[in-house]
């Protein structure tokens, strides 16, 4: 079942953890096209993931990919619904800071 945890078995919330963390360990090697194709796996299967933290997350790992292949537009873009989301969150949160500087130096690249 992609992952699904024994707690979220009961309720039937497979929250896709091994795609999540290939995801991550590919971007980590710099094997964008294939961390984003993990992150993608996620975004298409709203179902699997409902409102689970890892589908933001995924969207993030989605942006990261898409600066990591040079797809600066898509990974503006991607950065910008990822904040979006998370407008209401505390704005101290590190993930969020590192998020908006990442989307900065980004937007600000030439």
């Amino acid at each position: 079942m992609r992952g699904q945890s024994s707690s979220f078995q009961l309720l039937s919330i497979a929250p896709m953890y091994p795609v999540y963390l290939r995801g991550v360990a590919l971007l980590a090697a710099g094997k964008g096209a294939e961390a984003a194709v993990q992150f993608e796996t996620m975004q298409t299967r709203p179902g699997l993931i409902l409102n689970y933290p890892l589908g933001a997350l995924a969207r993030l790992g989605l942006a990261r990919a898409a600066a990591l292949n040079g797809e600066r537009a898509k990974a503006v873009k991607l950065y910008g619904e990822f904040l979006l989301a998370g407008k209401d969150a505390d704005p101290d949160l590190p993930l969020l800071k590192q998020a908006r500087n990442e989307a900065k130096t980004l937007k600000n690249a030439n």
